[in-house]
């Protein structure tokens, strides 16, 4: 079947709208939503440090549990806050987030968390690490959660595990298109259940 280039593209920019990493700031708030990816997801934290994206003064938020295909693991969050670490990242700019089962989970308990250094509308910038293709649920769970997405930029990564969700490949692979046209399903069925909005 001849691909829709039309159709790859309307879906492209609808859901990658993660910043290219040259075009970020430095940031005060970082929060990475989890996922079993821990190798990558370290890779990506320590590139930001190394391009002084993230810096000694930033506080970064490690949210995740574990999700449904991972049960019976310890915390994402605890077993990507050991990886970083473990690449020279000092332990004290992380704050571990260890109840998230999924994105909007991921920003509502890692509200308080940012809360107890100060109100989460006082924070200048705030960086969202998360996968590539889910950047557009994360900008609208943190919507729905309160959060200033005026001040958040989105920062998407591509998993390492050979799906290669990326804004530039996806539909190269069944199983890339799948997972991709799974997150169009997803961002409708919450919007329709109420959980999210359009707005």
């Amino acid at each position: 079947m001849e691909k829709n280039s039309e159709t790859i593209n309307a879906i492209t920019k609808f859901l990658f709208i993660g910043k290219d990493e040259s075009d970020l700031g430095v940031y005060e708030l970082i929060i990475f939503l989890g996922n079993d990816d821990i190798e990558g997801n370290a890779r990506a934290i320590k590139h930001l440090w190394n391009t002084g994206h993230i810096n000694s003064t930033s506080k970064i938020i490690l949210s995740g549990n574990v999700g449904s295909l991972n049960q019976g693991k310890e915390p994402e969050s605890e077993r990507l806050f050991r990886k970083v670490v473990s690449l020279g990242i000092p332990e004290n700019i992380f704050m571990l987030e260890k109840k998230a089962t999924n994105s909007l989970e991921n920003f509502k308990f890692s509200k308080p968390i940012a809360e107890s250094i100060k109100p989460i509308d006082e924070y200048e910038n705030i960086l969202c690490i998360g996968s590539a293709f889910m950047t557009r649920r994360a900008k609208m769970c943190a919507s729905a959660c309160g959060y200033p997405t005026d001040k958040i930029d989105f920062y998407g990564t591509v998993d390492t595990s050979g799906r290669n969700i990326g804004p530039n490949s996806w539909w190269l692979s069944d199983t890339a298109t799948k997972r991709v046209l799974e997150e169009l399903k997803r961002i409708a069925e919450y919007t329709l259940k109420g959980d999210l909005s359009l707005e």
